[in-house]
């Protein structure tokens, strides 16, 4: 049985001063001046003091360094290990290690942990999670589930979310960045901003080009030379003709794999064509954009 030991933690900060009365003037008409200025004290301010928390966690480092939050509480004999595969604001889809799924609310405590991330739970993270039946029994529609604790991750996507860090997705070992060649136009500036986040990362990227049969693939040459220079394993394909299929199938062997690019370029036609009968729906492009 690992040791225990308690610890404080940061929380997230609810407010740091006491708002201001609304109805100051109203107040003043009806009381008069020295009745108005009166304000409600507290023995202990609901502010940065007390956003702290004693919680009980295994007696050593639970996160890697750098990662985010540095502090996660223990668990118990109850929980069960788990994989995210879907979020949805605080409840997420956790796939566990008897292969079904379970609906699982994130719990209060982790959520309000102090974190420069948006959210403490995404797509691809390693949790422990307690069934329901150690949380809500029995009843009709309550969850089956809550995610007690997030495990240290690695290789994460990220963007910038109002001044935070959103995490994309996490434990992944590679990233398939598709833009295609036409319908809509190739954006080298996109390519370059996806790899940066992909290096940023820690990830392996590689560079698919689709939608080659709409174009002469002679005047891409140069370009995919380029990218392979840089270590970028760059070729062409196309989910129609098959070109470039068979290669990007076995890039995906034996690694957790991530496809990301705009909307349109052909991620889920490439899927549908890598695994037969996957079935993911297809749609037109926008005229629009």
């Amino acid at each position: 049985m690992a040791k225990k030991k308690k610890v404080r933690v940061d929380l997230r900060k609810n407010r740091n001063t006491i708002p201001r009365d609304r109805h100051w003037t109203r107040n003043y008409q009806e009381t008069g001046a020295e009745d108005a200025t009166v304000s409600q004290e507290r023995v202990r301010a609901k502010g940065e003091l007390s956003r702290r928390r004693t919680i009980i966690q295994d007696d050593g480092p639970t996160r890697a360094q750098g990662d985010e939050p540095t502090e996660m509480p223990a668990i118990d004999a109850t929980c069960r290990p788990g994989r995210v595969l879907r979020v949805y604001r605080d409840v997420c889809i956790v796939q566990g290690e008897d292969g079904k799924e379970y609906r699982c609310v994130v719990r209060w405590l982790l959520r309000s942990l102090s974190t420069h991330e948006r959210s403490i739970v995404t797509t691809g993270d390693r949790v422990w999670f307690r069934p329901a039946e150690q949380t809500s029994g029995d009843t009709e529609g309550a969850p089956e589930g809550a995610v007690v604790r997030v495990e240290p991750r690695h290789g994460v996507l990220t963007r910038a979310s109002r001044g935070r860090e959103h995490v994309l997705v996490a434990n992944v070992d590679q990233v398939v960045i598709v833009m295609s060649l036409a319908e809509p136009e190739l954006k080298p500036h996109l390519v370059d901003r996806f790899l940066a986040s992909a290096i940023k990362g820690d990830i392996r990227a590689v560079l698919c080009l689709n939608k080659a049969d709409l174009v002469d693939p002679v005047d891409y040459q140069s370009l995919v030379g380029f990218y392979n220079q840089l270590g970028v394993p760059t070729f062409l394909t196309s989910a129609s003709t098959g070109v470039g299929t068979e290669e990007l199938r076995a890039r995906l062997k034996d690694c957790q794999t991530v496809f990301m690019g705009q909307s349109g370029v052909g991620k889920s036609s490439l899927l549908n064509a890598i695994q037969p009968g996957l079935g993911l729906q297809v749609r037109t492009v926008s005229e629009v954009n």
